[in-house]
């Protein structure tokens, strides 16, 4: 079955931005915060907004604070310190985006299983994005995105 899930509801502006809804797999139907602040599971209205965004939407925004919001826990402050553009392999349509990756810093000591989480900054708005965790550096375990 298909679900809807709506990225409006805390930021309007991606509306603005990214234009008409889209259907998405229930597989992917997402945890959404209800009137009583709780997770819920809601069928909503999604705007299939990652497929547009590129490597040009995440630069400003290196060396920031983002917040991934964890199932029964407080958000987990995070820093973007990594936006790099990946090799295309040859075979992009010209209208294609360039793939690209971006790393999260989560402070030394967070342990957070690869999956989607939702990832919340200031300008940016809510996004949805499945993280892997790639290993530690020197101030923290380290968190990867990739688009393609």
């Amino acid at each position: 079955p298909l679900v809807y899930h709506n990225y409006t509801l805390g930021c309007p502006n991606i509306a603005n931005t990214f234009g008409p809804f889209h259907l998405i797999n229930s597989e992917h139907l997402l945890s959404v915060y209800g009137v009583d602040s709780k997770p819920s599971l809601r069928i909503i209205r999604v705007i299939n907004m990652l497929d547009k965004l590129t490597i040009e939407d995440f630069e400003p925004y290196v060396n920031q604070k983002f917040l991934i919001q964890v199932e029964d826990l407080d958000a987990v402050a995070v820093e973007l310190v990594e936006a790099v553009e990946l090799a295309s392999g040859g075979n992009q349509t010209p209208e294609a985006r360039s793939p690209f990756s971006i790393v999260f810093r989560a402070p030394d000591g967070t342990d957070l299983p690869q999956k989607i989480y939702e990832i919340t900054h200031d300008s940016l708005g809510v996004l949805q994005l499945f993280l892997v965790p790639i290993g530690p550096d020197k101030l923290g375990m380290c968190y990867q995105a990739i688009f393609t």
